[in-house]
């Protein structure tokens, strides 16, 4: 007997030994592997593989299929727009200042007699009007009323849309006249997994009212103490403070025409910087995606989809849309343009108005009928541009289209204002 034969058996245990033949075996091995053969066929035989390569996977194509638009073709390329939304951070929330903001409204101009009839107007029952007129008191050359928070929450749209306009025609109304402004369309959109409670969107709907194409909120300080935690309350700033923006990717394909698209991408003086990134990317098989944000001159690509650092001492620039604007190209942005007064005298001075076919860098704006320009932001391609709305550090630098542009400033004028748009492009160039 051989060494294997000598070997003990384990005490009290049978060994049962299993013998068979090859044909037997393969065909187990067969029986065991086929699951994840018929997977593998099932994958690659849809493509895949392929899409993942192309697409950055199945289950993300699908998602962003709702989200994705395709822009119009120019001399920009071919761009693809995928809609986000951006919320500021927790560190630049101040739940307590917005709590803190008085219940109370200014009517610059009127008399007892004018504001009776605004509350009439605005269908109020004989009750309230008579309140809120003993709760009145003259200021100057102004009334001013201290509602009770009960009566505010509980007015009507109606009634809250033509009180609101009126308050929102003095900058001292700051809740009315920097109002909150949200796309109808997108209010479900905004509260979906939030962590907000449904009675708190409930009472959110009722309080806000429409101007134009959007719905504007305006009670803040009403609304937070109906809150049940700081939690909630701060989940409910980041949503109502959050803006929709966009990535936009420009398509590159082994034929594209680098030149053409190095000619608009790298106007400023930047092709040195843009031509290397673009030539490499035509070399990847069958093409790929880029940002454009690494084709934004560095101030903007910085700033890009961030927020402002506020100044403790009070006394930083204000980083609002003028500023933003005309300090795009600028690798040390200028603080002078900070002063309003400032940078539209640099405008008026550096940048002639064109017809058409805006192109990367040129100033797009916003003027009144009576020639006031009241908001400024920055050409990119096709109807977008990069702008940041205001001072606040709770506004985000971002993408948004002209269209888009246009409809948020008008929901803080009177409905039958019209905003023209005009572009401009600095002389020098």
């Amino acid at each position: 007997m051989n060494d294997h034969d000598q070997k003990e058996k384990p005490p009290g245990k049978t060994v049962v030994q299993l013998r068979m033949s090859r044909r037997v075996y393969t065909g187990v091995v067969l029986l065991l592997l086929a699951p994840w053969v018929l997977l593998a066929v099932v994958l690659l035989g849809g493509g895949l593989l392929d899409r993942w390569g192309k697409n950055k996977g199945l289950l993300t194509n699908e998602l962003r299929a709702r989200r994705v638009v395709p822009g119009k073709p120019g001399p920009w390329g071919e761009l693809h727009y995928t809609r986000i939304s951006i919320e500021p951070p927790v560190e630049l929330i101040r739940v307590e200042d917005a709590e803190k903001v008085p219940l109370r409204w200014v009517f610059p101009g009127y008399d007892p007699e004018r504001l009776g009839r605004l509350f009439r107007a605005a269908e109020l029952p004989e009750a309230q009007v008579q309140l809120l007129l003993n709760l009145t008191t003259a200021q100057g050359d102004k009334l001013v009323t201290l509602p009770p928070p009960e009566l505010a929450l509980g007015l009507s749209r109606g009634a809250r849309q033509m009180i609101y306009h009126a308050l929102a025609a003095s900058p001292e109304n700051v809740p009315q006249s920097t109002a909150f402004a949200f796309n109808p369309d997108s209010l479900e959109e905004r509260f979906a997994g939030s962590g907000i409670s449904p009675a708190a969107i409930t009472l959110f709907k009722r309080l806000i009212y429409p101007h134009g194409k959007f719905m504007l909120f305006a009670d803040l300080n009403l609304m937070l103490p109906q809150l049940g935690s700081p939690e909630e309350k701060l989940r409910f700033l980041k949503a109502v403070t959050r803006k929709t923006t966009m990535i936009i990717e420009l398509a590159i394909r082994p034929d594209t025409d680098v030149d053409k698209l190095v000619q608009y991408w790298s106007f400023g003086g930047r092709a040195k910087d843009v031509r290397p990134l673009l030539e490499s990317l035509t070399r990847v098989p069958g093409g790929c995606s880029l940002d454009i944000a690494h084709l934004l001159p560095p101030f903007a690509r910085r700033r890009l989809f961030t927020y402002p650092v506020p100044d403790a001492s009070g006394q930083g620039a204000r980083q609002d849309a003028h500023w933003t604007s005309l300090n795009f190209f600028n690798a040390t942005p200028d603080d002078s343009l900070a002063d309003p007064a400032v940078a539209l005298e640099h405008i008026k001075n550096d940048y002639y108005f064109i017809a058409n076919e805006p192109r990367l860098g040129d100033l797009v704006l916003l003027m009144l009928p009576d020639a006031r320009v009241v908001h400024s932001a920055v050409f990119i391609a096709d109807e977008i541009v990069f702008t940041k709305n205001g001072a606040s550090p709770t506004q985000p630098w971002r993408f948004t289209s002209v269209d888009g542009m246009v409809s948020y400033h008008a929901a803080f004028y009177p409905v039958d204002t019209p905003l023209r748009v005009l572009y401009a492009r600095r002389k020098s160039e």
